[in-house]
């Protein structure tokens, strides 16, 4: 079973919103002194990357990235 095209679009949006979060107001130093919110990204890095890899159904045929 598949799931819909629009839920791994949905994940990808999120991760971008949580990395838009965590990286607001950052400069380069910030961010790499906090190795927690370095965590955070690269966690969200990865579910972008893991949803854009999925095998993808529309209606009849598969797009696979």
């Amino acid at each position: 079973m598949y799931r819909d095209w629009k839920v791994y679009i949905e994940d990808i949006i999120a991760a971008v919103e949580k990395i838009e979060r965590y990286t607001h107001r950052q400069n380069q130093e910030l961010f790499l002194s906090n190795e927690e919110k370095q965590d955070a990204v690269i966690r969200n890095l990865e579910i972008i990357g893991e949803a854009a890899g999925h095998q993808i159904f529309f209606g009849g045929f598969f797009v696979m990235s």
